[in-house]
C-alpha cells in the first residue's frame, strides 16, 4: 500500500473548517492508501494542506517525489480591511477572556502574519504554486487566479446524507448566524441585522468561542438575541433555523469554502451571505447576496426574507440542490483517489 504524508497545522477537527475536510479525507483515503500526519519517514507522495500560501515558502521541491499543494483557502484581503478587522476585534471582543491569541505577542504575530501575506504579489504567490506535482484549490475563482495547467479544481464536500432538510415545527420565525466569534466573518453586522428584528422572533448566535465584551456588546443592542457555544448536534441546529446569515467581509474570511455556508445549503436553509465571487460561484441564486460590511444592505435583505415564507422556501430547495450536485463528499474523495493514482504510476 502506498504512503501518503499529509502535511500541515492541523488543530481541533470538530470546529476548524480546514481540519473536518483533512479528516474526511485521511478517513476514507485510509482504505486504498496508508495515511500518515506530519511524518518525518519516507513516505510516496506527499500532499500539503493549507489555509494559505505562505507555508508553500517552506516546502521546496527537495524530495523525489510527488508533492500535491491543497490550498483551502483564498488570498484577497488588503492592507485596509486587516486593519479595519483588527480594531473591531479590539473594540467589540478583545478581552482578558478570549480564547484565541490572548497576549499582546500572540495577537501582534498573527497580525503582522495577515500583513505579511497580503503583501507579496499575487504574482509571487502563483510562482511559488507553480513547482508542485499538483495545486488543489476549491473553486474555479482561484484555479483562474492561479493559472496554471498544473492547477486543479476539486470542490470540498461534506456528508450529504447526514445534512438533510427536515422540517422541525417552531412558533416563531428564527434566524441565526452560526460560526466562529471573528468579525472578519461578519459577526458584527450580524449583531445589528438580528437586534432589527423585534421579540416575535427568535434570534440565535451559535458561537465557537465568546468574551465578556462581545456578550456586552450583545445585550446592549438587544437581550434578546440568545448566545450559544458550539451545538453538540450541528444538523439539528440548522434545521431549527428558517433564515442563516453569513456576511463574511471579505475572500479570506469567507475562506475556500464555508462549511457553514454549504451544510447550511444541503440542510435546506434560506441564507443570506455576501456577493463575493467564489460564493457567488457556489451558491448561484440560491442565496440572497449583501456587499460586505453593509448592515444596512443586511437588514434589508433579512426583512425581505423573513416577510416572505414562499421566497425562503424556493432558495431552499435551490440550495439543497446545489449542494447535491457540488459539495457532496464522495465526490470529493474519489477525485483525490484518482489523482494520488495517476500521480503514483508515474
Amino acid at each position: 500500500m502506498k504512503k501518503v504524508n499529509f502535511v500541515g497545522e492541523f488543530s481541533d477537527v470538530k470546529v476548524e473548517g480546514l481540519m473536518k475536510i483533512v479528516s474526511s479525507l485521511e478517513k476514507n483515503l485510509l482504505k486504498d492508501f496508508s495515511i500518515k500526519i506530519n511524518s518525518n519517514k519516507k513516505f510516496d507522495l506527499l500532499n500539503i494542506h493549507s489555509a494559505g500560501f505562505l507555508p508553500a515558502l517552506k516546502k521546496r521541491k527537495t524530495i523525489n517525489v510527488p508533492i500535491i499543494y491543497s490550498l483551502h483557502t483564498n488570498f484577497g484581503s488588503n492592507f485596509f480591511q486587516v486593519l479595519k478587522n483588527n480594531y473591531d476585534l479590539k473594540k467589540y471582543i478583545l478581552d482578558d477572556t478570549y480564547s484565541y491569541h490572548t497576549n499582546f505577542f500572540q495577537r501582534s504575530r498573527k497580525l503582522l502574519f495577515k500583513l505579511l501575506s497580503i503583501s507579496y504579489p499575487t504574482a509571487f504567490k502563483k510562482l511559488l504554486f507553480k513547482k508542485y506535482s499538483k495545486v488543489i484549490v476549491p473553486n474555479y475563482y482561484m484555479k483562474k487566479k492561479l493559472n496554471y495547467s498544473n492547477v486543479e479544481v476539486i470542490r470540498h464536500g461534506i456528508n450529504i446524507e447526514k445534512f438533510i432538510p427536515k422540517k422541525i415545527p417552531h412558533k416563531k420565525i428564527a434566524v441565526s448566524y452560526i460560526g466562529h466569534l471573528g468579525v472578519e466573518k461578519g459577526i458584527i453586522e450580524a449583531v445589528y441585522a438580528l437586534s432589527s428584528l423585534d421579540d416575535t422572533y427568535t434570534k440565535s448566535l451559535f458561537l465557537t468561542g465568546k468574551t465578556d465584551k462581545f456578550l456586552s456588546f450583545v445585550k446592549s443592542r438587544d437581550e434578546n438575541i440568545s448566545i450559544y457555544g458550539t451545538s453538540k448536534n450541528i444538523v439539528k441546529t440548522y434545521q431549527e433555523q428558517d433564515i442563516i446569515i453569513l456576511p463574511f467581509r471579505n475572500e479570506v474570511a469567507a475562506i475556500g469554502t464555508p462549511l457553514v455556508l454549504i451544510e447550511a445549503m444541503a440542510t435546506g436553509k434560506a441564507i443570506i451571505t455576501t456577493n463575493l465571487q467564489h460564493l457567488k460561484e457556489y451558491c448561484s441564486d440560491s442565496v440572497l447576496y449583501v456587499e460586505p460590511y453593509d448592515t444596512k444592505d443586511l437588514i434589508s435583505k433579512l426583512n425581505q426574507l423573513v416577510s416572505d415564507p414562499k421566497l425562503r422556501k424556493e432558495l431552499g430547495i435551490k440550495a439543497r440542490l446545489r449542494a447535491e450536485t457540488y459539495f457532496d463528499e464522495k465526490v470529493m474523495i474519489e477525485k483525490y483517489t484518482n489523482m494520488y493514482n495517476k500521480l503514483l504510476m508515474k
